[in-house]
């Protein structure tokens, strides 16, 4: 990697994080959450079990759209796959709770090849890196591989990781747009979904809403590889979000 400013870690990382969880609307882990270390781990339908139809297909795209947030939302849980040509990542997220893993690939400046495991629950954050993603942060931070860290969501190094956590999707559930577009029905790994396009700030996305059962938002489909594709499954499965054992060291608050 090329050399830069001690800064540039920190946002370069913070950018990362933002790129993951861009918005593509036009308004505004069983193989666990270890999978995500760079390899695909085999996919799990993630629609109900139940094959009644919803009533959604009906709808125009934007209430088709935000019935699917709302169901992810109304869910409690869900387990959430992202992946981009910068991160991979394999987080179960509630509104209060996160257990997951972020395999960073690269940054504006190269390869980066590391990951970091997250814990967050309440007001607490632990992070743990491996090697890779230690040696690539060092010149911001000087941290061990392999060792737990514990913070809070709003200060340092865990405000900047636990945004991958995005609590917002159970809180405040993404509305529709009257310039989403809706495209013929489809089935997706078996489910029949309505699919939906928008094009927002972060470029063109497609998602793929259930049409039987709970109309769950399954996959949202970018057009850009630098901006995340997203799958939802596990909706309802608890998070068992707990503080990690051992010897834990706090985490920099700057």
């Amino acid at each position: 990697m090329k050399n830069s400013p001690l800064s540039v870690h920190r946002a370069a990382l913070a950018a990362i994080c933002v790129a993951a969880l861009a918005p593509l609307t036009a308004c505004g882990p069983d193989t666990g959450p270890a999978a995500a270390d760079g390899s695909k781990p085999s996919r799990t339908t993630a629609g109900s079990t139940n094959t009644r139809p919803n009533g959604i297909a009906s709808l125009p795209a934007e209430e088709i759209y935000e019935a699917g947030t709302k169901a992810n939302a109304a869910s409690g849980s869900f387990r959430e796959r992202s992946e981009s040509t910068h991160t991979v990542s394999d987080m179960r997220i509630s509104a209060t709770e996160c257990v997951g893993k972020v395999h960073l690939i690269k940054d504006d400046y190269g390869k980066i090849g590391g990951s970091f495991e997250i814990i967050s629950k309440g007001n607490n954050v632990w992070v743990r890196f491996d090697a890779g993603f230690s040696k690539w942060i060092k010149a911001e931070y000087d941290l061990p591989a392999g060792k737990w860290l514990h913070g809070t969501p709003s200060t340092g190094l865990t405000k900047i990781l636990v945004s991958h956590c995005d609590h917002q999707k159970f809180t405040s559930p993404d509305k529709g747009d009257s310039g989403m577009k809706k495209l013929t029905a489809t089935t997706l790994e078996g489910v029949p979904v309505s699919q939906v396009t928008s094009q927002g700030s972060g470029g063109e996305a497609t998602f793929s809403i259930a049409n039987t059962g709970k109309p769950y938002l399954l996959k949202r489909k970018a057009a850009r590889p630098d901006l995340a594709d997203i799958s939802y499954l596990e909706f309802g499965k608890p998070v068992d979000a707990k503080a990690p054992s051992g010897e834990i060291t706090e985490a920099p608050t700057r």
